[in-house]
């Protein structure tokens, strides 16, 4: 499975190093060029609009680790949680 973005417009998961502040995240994402949508699983990851297929570079450039198909992250990554047996 791949976590490339099947279509910038419908949105992207945009990664940033898991020290980074929720309000850093957003700022960063958004600075990109950028709608910021929501928070990812963790505040971390800014799921943004974009209709530029040039977003995923600029992120890069304001420090994100990757940028990815949220749906696809989202089917990887899920929050730690107590097992309940």
């Amino acid at each position: 499975m791949s976590l490339a973005p099947k279509k910038e417009s419908t949105g992207v998961a945009v990664i940033f190093a898991p020290w980074t502040s929720a309000r850093e995240a957003l700022a960063l994402a958004a600075e990109a060029g950028g709608r910021f949508v929501r928070f990812g699983a963790y505040d971390f990851i800014a799921i943004i609009e974009t209709e530029d297929h040039d977003y995923a570079r600029r992120a890069r450039e304001k420090g994100a680790w990757f940028v990815a198909d949220p749906a696809a992250l989202a089917a990887c990554m899920r929050p730690f949680a107590k097992n309940k047996v």
